[in-house]
């Protein structure tokens, strides 16, 4: 993909971001920064029987760090929970922008830093039967 592409799609995703708003029936939420440029996001996710059934962010930030949850968050939805912890940051540095600097990399990967720590959390309570954690 060229970078003028690359620029269409991040700019779409930025002006009209995918997944966008809060959950009002979820199963965990969280909230991180980028504290290198203070871009804000928060993180709801609908999870049942260990799928990612819905996913809906808010957030404060550049065009790199929304555009890039908005293309990530429209890839994971839907899919077992087993397979998104399976995906690395390359695989959405990848899809944004391959040659992003070091302080790009932060923006466009907030939201999945901010999704992985979830699915960490979400992992920790244990089995939905023993915690009661699905919906």
């Amino acid at each position: 993909m060229t970078d003028t592409l690359y620029r269409e799609e991040l700019m779409e995703h930025y002006k009209h971001p995918q997944n966008w708003g809060r959950l009002t029936n979820k199963s965990g939420s969280v909230s991180e920064v980028n504290p290198l440029c203070g871009d804000e996001i928060t993180v709801d996710v609908l999870v049942e029987e260990d799928v990612l059934k819905d996913i809906s962010f808010t957030a404060h930030g550049c065009a790199i760090s929304i555009a890039s949850a908005s293309i990530f968050f429209d890839k994971v939805k839907g899919k077992k929970l087993e397979d998104i912890k399976s995906l690395q940051k390359k695989d959405l540095l990848d899809q944004i922008n391959p040659n992003l600097t070091l302080s790009r990399i932060k923006c466009a990967t907030l939201g999945f830093n901010a999704l992985s720590r979830l699915m960490l959390e979400i992992e920790a309570r244990g089995t939905p039967k023993e915690k009661g954690f699905y919906v």
